[in-house]
């Protein structure tokens, strides 16, 4: 399916780039003339912005919601620029009016306030990693962005209760993306297999930006269906006629070789842990066990039709599939009735079965993802 044709830039709207959305949005009747974060001011500010005509403006960023299928973290991310433009670096001026046009397109999104900076509260449905929450009603609010200073004291801001806007932010990207195709070539090969296309940058540069989330969040995202379908018609072609057995070991070997191996930290610094998307192992350079257990899972349960399940050990991820019949050397698990066999995509040279040494006797985590 092609995105729909970009919106023409027109007079009295603030056009900006969004991913490769050439996005134009009406102006805002107001200016941004937030003079602090302080409670009073913040509340005159956001009652001045919704007593303003914001219609168009919220009608305008739905409509690319749909269009685009823009998804929860998009959509935030659109409204988000546009607020920072039409603000001129007032930042806490730029975050209510955020706040006031996510909730208005019926997102539960609060502020709250300290030390005279207006922060955004986001209603995360996933866990989000390496972002501080806070607990309103119960419900957890993820402090946006990253933290507040420690020891401050705050305020937060409630939601009117004639405003319709309990929608919370769902991570998970399904259904893909429709963004203009910004193409960057990729090839990977090993023995007999090999794939080659083309990756969206755009959907690349968006999934920069993500929060760090659970490996089942990234398994389960699908950003770009054309990439996907490409590569499991060249896979399904090469791997024809194969046994499952001799298939799944295809694939397994496949992930190891083609892909070369760096920890998170080697390839982006001390300190940092990132996990792929499934896009993202065919952008950069190197990845680590986490990417390519993501990437071997998809195929095995597209191409062979097995249930794979994402098996996390102390300080490693690795993959769990239910054969139809038992590898020859193996270490399974038992989980909801099937067996699964042990798939490692890291242990350079493993057929599939085969677990590292050191994990044998080590109960691991399952991670289902679909």
């Amino acid at each position: 399916m092609a995105p729909a044709t970009p919106v023409k830039p027109a007079a009295n709207t603030i056009n900006y780039s969004l991913y490769g959305l050439q996005m134009s949005v009406p102006k805002p009747a107001i200016a941004p003339n937030l003079t602090s974060g302080a409670q009073k001011e913040v509340v005159a500010f956001w009652k001045e912005i919704k007593e303003s005509d914001t219609k168009a403006i919220v009608k305008s960023f739905k409509d690319a919601a749909v269009n685009y299928r823009l998804g929860d973290w998009c959509s935030l991310k659109a409204v988000e620029k546009y607020a920072e433009i039409w603000a001129k670096g007032n930042v806490n001026a730029a975050r209510v009016m955020t706040q006031f046009l996510m909730m208005s397109m019926g997102y539960d999104l609060r502020m709250a306030s300290a030390n005279n900076e207006v922060y955004l509260l986001l209603p995360f449905q996933q866990q989000v990693y390496a972002n501080t929450f806070i607990r309103i009603d119960d419900n957890k609010y993820y402090v946006y962005p990253n933290s507040m200073p420690a020891n401050s004291s705050i305020y937060t801001c409630r939601v009117p209760a004639d405003v319709d806007c309990g929608q919370t932010i769902n991570l998970v990207i399904n259904p893909a993306y429709l963004l203009p195709k910004k193409d960057q070539a990729f090839k990977v090969s090993h023995a007999d297999l090999s794939i080659e296309g083309n990756i969206n940058r755009n959907i690349i540069d968006l999934q920069q930006e993500y929060p760090s989330m659970d490996i089942s969040c990234y398994a389960a995202s699908i950003a770009d269906e054309d990439l996907r379908k490409n590569i499991l018609t060249q896979l399904r072609g090469q791997l024809e006629g194969k046994s499952e057995m001799d298939a799944a070991n295809a694939i397994l070997h496949f992930v190891q070789e083609g892909f070369a191996y760096k920890t998170d930290g080697q390839q982006f610094g001390q300190g940092v842990e990132k996990c792929f998307f499934f896009d993202e192992l065919l952008y950069f350079p190197f990845c680590d066990c986490e990417d390519r257990s993501i990437f071997f899972a998809y195929l095995v349960k597209e191409i062979l039709g097995l249930d794979v399940l994402l098996v996390g050990y102390p300080g490693h991820e690795c993959t769990a599939v239910a054969l139809s019949e038992a590898p020859q050397r193996h270490t399974s698990l038992n989980y909801k009735g099937k067996n699964y066999y042990i798939c490692d995509p890291t242990y350079m040279g493993a057929d599939v079965g085969m677990c590292m040494p050191k994990y044998v006797n080590v109960n691991p985590e399952v991670e289902e993802w679909y």
